[in-house]
């Protein structure tokens, strides 16, 4: 049975499409099967009948089933390679947020998975999921049925994860490794950063600097804001500062200008903070020019540490000191995985970061 979620933002074509492929590539659809007709799935899910034919189609461009004219349409038998699965087609599928921000860290870590896939004779295929679990379920339903050699995918960020979504590749016989995150409850494996280590290098430098008035800002929470924020705590404690829960931001999701309020939350303060965290270093380029807005100077009235170390950390008025994400070697690790065959969590790669210290952070000799 086909279920159309109207209030979803997916075409109601491409629902359609994607919960065939998902019913074909489990099995409950079998080589040689016909699909039921084309006035039954459109009752079925209360779509019309030019819908079903469009979803259809793309089955059809996609290899997964095929028209007979007169007979009606029918599950395509597909190839086996001698382990079990389907044939190699020496492609992995790469998932991720943004392949294009600059301000991200995404395209070094698709550059360091291409790099190894390229040496390895593999090619790889791109997708956006936009943080939307609609997309990236659509996305491995593609991956399912073009049997991708396997998939390296950053999971959703501040969304519960569909552990069903991810365990249809492994059930597919496709392997799975995930990046930046693991998904609680999957056993599959992931090459992260060391994200408790990344906060508390970025206190630990603040204290050496002088400052025990260190705040710092996240987005909404999630894992890695939780995990860097941890190491932010445990490095104050550790070199005897306090921490003041009141100067620990997180941004509301339903906020259109999180920064602002975050700093205007930190500064209308009796007590003012000195330096500042940001989760990334585009949330510290925001702050940066919201500090320049209420007249405040980095880093002589505020100190001010980013993180991921990308593009914009160089390109701000002053150059922002960053705790440098291992965005190339995040991919080229997942990439080495996932060709050697790994499989369970136990594997995971964890890299430390490190501290890029520029002049946002560092006290000017009087």
């Amino acid at each position: 049975m086909v279920r159309i979620d109207v209030r979803s933002s997916s075409p109601k074509y491409a629902q359609l499409r994607d919960q065939l492929v998902e019913a074909i590539t489990s099995g409950r659809y079998v080589p040689g099967e016909k699909l039921p007709p084309e006035d039954v799935l459109a009752t079925q899910a209360g779509v019309s009948r030019n819908t079903v034919r469009q979803a259809i189609t793309e089955l059809v461009q996609e290899g997964l089933v095929e028209r007979r004219h007169g007979s009606g349409t029918f599950v395509l038998k597909r190839s086996k390679r001698p382990g079990g699965g389907h044939q190699e087609s020496k492609t992995v599928g790469v998932l991720v947020r943004d392949i294009s921000s600059p301000t991200d860290v995404y395209p070094d870590i698709i550059r360091g998975i291409e790099d190894v896939c390229a040496e390895n004779d593999y090619h790889i295929v791109l997708g956006n999921t936009d943080n939307q679990i609609e997309k990236m379920s659509r996305y491995i339903n593609r991956f399912l049925s073009h049997h991708v050699s396997g998939a390296i995918i950053s999971p959703l960020a501040g969304s519960p994860p569909s552990l069903e979504m991810y365990r249809r590749l492994s059930e597919s016989g496709i392997p799975l490794v995930l990046i930046n995150r693991p998904v609680p409850g999957l056993d599959a494996p992931a090459v992260v950063s060391d994200d408790v280590s990344g906060g508390y290098l970025a206190a630990e430098h603040l204290v050496k600097q002088g400052h025990h008035r260190i705040a710092a800002v996240f987005p909404p929470p999630y894992s890695t804001a939780r995990a860097r924020e941890d190491g932010f705590r445990k490095a104050l404690e550790d070199n005897g500062v306090e921490v003041r829960n009141e100067w620990i931001q997180y941004a509301c999701t339903d906020d259109p200008e999180p920064e602002k309020t975050m700093v205007e939350a930190l500064f209308s303060q009796a007590e003012r903070p000195t330096a500042i965290f940001a989760f990334h270093d585009e949330l510290a380029a925001a702050v940066f020019n919201h500090l320049k807005t209420r007249g405040l100077r980095v880093p002589e009235d505020v100190a001010l540490v980013g993180y991921n170390d990308c593009v914009i950390a160089m390109t701000l008025p002053v150059p922002l000191t960053s705790v440098a994400y291992p965005k190339y070697e995040i991919g080229a690790n997942a990439a080495r995985l996932l060709l050697r065959g790994a499989r369970t969590a136990s594997e995971t790669i964890v890299l430390p970061p490190r501290l890029v210290v520029r002049a946002s952070s560092v006290k000017k000799p009087k």
